[in-house]
């Protein structure tokens, strides 16, 4: 019962966090049960149980999040609490974040040490780094600042040579240094974004049959896209296009990957009027909205559910107008699409 209930508040608190909400009382609440459960389970014994004993499903509400590879109990409890303090200083919703953030990467260590070869938890243990490196640097303590940002280059580091064969872990260290790509002038800004391009083209090749890494190649194309000039645009956006396109065809019921690929197409056709493109925008918005995952429905993801509703409806109606003012006037197409 204890699990299911924390299931349940962290797959919510998880799902809203995505669209970036302030959910400071869904992280505290998750914070809490994790301390409750982590201590019966230790009175208990039972930290080297398999979790799966005990959770219920969720069926269409289970995310790859919950789970995150991490079968026993133990160190999935000790990377939820770590996660959940990273959290809740990063939204400042702790009157002492640094307390907080060492209280995460505490019980983020612990976790790996339990269990060294799941990637989140390196991606998280990074993550509380950089937060410490925020706080220093607005501080002006810049050798407390050197030595986070070290940790946390150390941490993705580590989450590499523990999970090899994690797709997760190279993702990590990608996204790490694709944020550092894009600081300075924009000319500083391609150079980078150019030189980063090979490893990204290495991951796809590597881990060919995983949507996670198609995707993280298209969204470094949909930001090396806007860094260039306009000729060299439209193919790099193509590239986002074919990656998001093959994410979406792995992972159907990931409604992320659709609606970023819908966005893409959008995106092309306004920068180069592309009807096409934007009616494979308004095709990939309409079949999302139709699959069961995004219905409303009861359940830890309702809320997410429904932003992820909102964010494609106002995207249908966008597309449907730009289609609208694309046809002539006489062209009978015109009034389904604004009924639409």
């Amino acid at each position: 019962a204890r699990l299911g209930r924390l299931k349940y508040a962290y797959i919510l608190a998880d799902s809203l966090s995505e669209f970036g909400q302030t959910v400071d009382r869904y992280w505290k609440d998750v914070s809490e049960q994790t301390t409750e459960l982590l201590d019966l389970a230790e009175s208990e014994g039972l930290l080297a149980q398999e979790k799966t004993r005990w959770e219920p499903g969720f069926g269409l509400a289970e995310t790859r999040g919950w789970d995150s590879g991490t079968r026993a109990l133990g160190p999935y409890l000790y990377f939820l609490k770590g996660r959940a303090a990273y959290e809740l200083a990063r939204m400042g919703a702790v009157a002492a974040p640094e307390k907080a953030l060492a209280e995460a990467t505490t019980n983020l260590g612990r976790a790996k040490e339990l269990d060294p070869g799941k990637a989140a938890v390196y991606r998280y243990l990074a993550a509380a780094h950089l937060e410490t490196a925020q706080i220093a640097a607005s501080r002006a303590n810049l050798d407390e600042r050197h030595a986070a940002l070290q940790a946390a280059e150390a941490a993705l580091a580590e989450g590499v040579a523990a999970a090899p064969l994690a797709p997760g872990a190279h993702i990590n260290v990608l996204e790490r240094r694709l944020t550092l790509a894009q600081e300075g002038s924009l000319a500083d800004v391609r150079a980078r974004l150019k030189a980063l391009e090979p490893e990204y083209q290495a991951l796809t090749e590597r881990f060919a049959a995983d949507a996670q890494a198609q995707a993280a190649q298209a969204e470094f194309y949909s930001y090396y896209s806007a860094s260039v000039n306009f000729e060299e645009c439209r193919e790099l956006l193509d590239r986002a296009i074919a990656a998001a396109e093959k994410a979406m065809a792995l992972e159907p019921a990931t409604i992320k990957y659709a609606r970023f690929g819908a966005t893409l197409y959008y995106r092309k056709s306004c920068l180069h009027g592309d009807q096409a493109a934007l009616r494979r925008a308004i095709e990939l918005a309409e079949t999302t909205l139709a699959r069961p995952e995004i219905q409303d429905s009861p359940g830890p993801r309702h809320y997410a559910v429904l932003a992820e509703r909102l964010s494609l409806c106002s995207l249908l109606a966008t597309c449907c107008v730009e289609r609208v003012l694309a046809l002539p006037a006489s062209a009978s197409e015109r009034s389904e699409l604004l009924a639409q």
